[in-house]
């Protein structure tokens, strides 16, 4: 496929896997509406713009989902604004290891590109 295709493609396979990686995903969902609501209302939504996009938001949010698993959405949103008011910026979001399969794709590695 080309790169086009594999970005399109890769939309579904990355909505997936974050589904796939949360536990409570009703949580999770209520909890990523209510933070790209805030992010909009105050007008720093949209990688466009350089600022942070749905999927960036989706990642930085499972990873809250996946910190607090029991956590109520309000919960999750208190914790998503404690947690990344305090992350150490370079550091990389990783739901899950890196799995750099043969399949010919490019993949982003943060051991890789700093």
């Amino acid at each position: 496929l080309d790169d086009r295709s594999v970005r399109a493609l890769n939309i579904v396979r990355v909505s997936t896997m974050i589904l796939r990686l949360v536990q409570n995903v009703d949580s999770f969902i209520v909890a990523l509406r209510a933070i790209k609501f805030w992010a909009i209302r105050r007008r720093i939504y949209g990688n466009a713009v350089g600022f942070l996009s749905g999927v960036s938001l989706a990642i930085m949010t499972a990873r809250i989902s996946q910190l607090f698993p029991d956590a109520l959405p309000s919960a999750m949103v208190r914790f998503f604004f404690m947690v990344y008011s305090h992350w150490a910026c370079p550091t990389p979001i990783l739901l899950c290891p890196i799995v750099d399969l043969p399949l010919g794709l490019r993949i982003w590695n943060p051991n890789l590109f700093r």
